[in-house]
């Protein structure tokens, strides 16, 4: 998540860019984003590039569509990477919890099989019964632990990109209001 958020804070990052965009300086602006080296750097990378591109050729309200859309697009782009190991904890909290009901199954599979032996002795039996209760415990136990490990790092990780994906808007929403301000 380092690399991603950028060499420089957001804080810092995005209070920059609200200074450049007020007056109105596009070069220092393309040069904030190039040293960013993340997220929100390429964010308005794409940005200044489209605003280039169109390059007063249009008018306020397709600009303003035009830099909606080409910041819809990058943001869906960066979102994708950043969620693109997340399915992985996800499978892993959901897969751990049904290991850990199937090595419980398995357990007691061995409990009934050991209350079931014909002519073994009560204390044969009832070791078997504990061995079969043992191991179906602690394998719910097991399974139960990786689950919750997982669902954490996936509840931070999400979090994470959340937050990415709203300073990500914030970003470009600002850039697109400057650029709108100095074409009036």
């Amino acid at each position: 998540m380092r690399v991603a958020s950028g060499r420089v804070r957001f804080s810092r990052f995005y209070k920059r860019l609200e200074d450049l965009m007020k007056k109105g300086d596009i070069v220092a602006v393309e040069k904030l984003a190039k040293e960013q080296k993340g997220i929100y750097g390429r964010v308005m990378e794409a940005l200044i590039n489209r605003y280039k591109m169109l390059g007063g050729k249009v008018d306020l309200f397709t600009l303003k569509d035009d830099l909606n859309e080409t910041m819809n697009e990058q943001m869906a782009i960066e979102s994708s990477l950043l969620e693109r190991n997340l399915i992985v904890m996800a499978t892993i909290g959901s897969i751990s919890t049904m290991t850990g009901l199937l090595g419980t199954v398995i357990g007691m599979i061995r409990c009934f099989a050991a209350l079931s032996l014909v002519g073994a002795t009560a204390a044969t039996a009832s070791q078997q019964l504990a061995v079969g209760i043992a191991e179906a415990l602690v394998n719910t136990a097991g399974g139960l632990i990786v689950a919750i490990v997982a669902i954490i790092f996936y509840n931070y990780f999400t979090s994470k990109i959340d937050l990415f994906s709203f300073n990500m808007e914030a970003v470009s929403r600002e850039f697109i209001a400057g650029v709108i301000g100095l074409a009036r």
